[in-house]
């Protein structure tokens, strides 16, 4: 019996063990998709691949600040590249991250929407 529960209590913490690394890799995933230059990149490369050359008049941004924000992606898996003569080229590794993406819009959106229903609630004097 005693063995049961002590094989029992492995199997939950393997199983913790690889819920926790599957909630450190979300983690990791959320704070690359964290930063306004990294969403603008990734919706840059939603119609295909580019280079930072290309990016860099899109987004408005200096060729070494995208260089930095790749790379963050790059180490979440998010984009990957490929070398093409001397240059790089970017593409989204999963075009999956355009749903969560486009979630998180709707997410603000309705958020921006409850905000603006709360407000138009409050009266000149910012009291209800």
């Amino acid at each position: 019996m005693e063995r049961r529960c002590q094989s029992a209590a492995g199997a939950q913490a393997d199983g913790d063990a690889r819920a926790r690394r599957a909630l450190e890799l979300k983690a990791k995933t959320l704070q690359a998709l964290g930063h306004p230059a990294r969403l603008l990149i990734l919706e840059a490369l939603r119609d295909g691949e580019r280079c930072v050359c290309e990016l860099t008049p899109v987004l408005g941004l200096r060729q070494p600040n995208i260089s930095q924000h790749l790379a963050i992606l790059r180490s979440a898996n998010l984009v990957t590249a490929r070398r093409d003569g001397t240059r790089a080229v970017y593409r989204v590794a999963d075009p999956a991250v355009y749903e969560i993406i486009d979630r998180m819009g709707e997410v603000v959106r309705r958020q921006g929407e409850e905000m603006a229903s709360a407000l138009a609630g409050l009266g000149r004097s910012g009291r209800q």
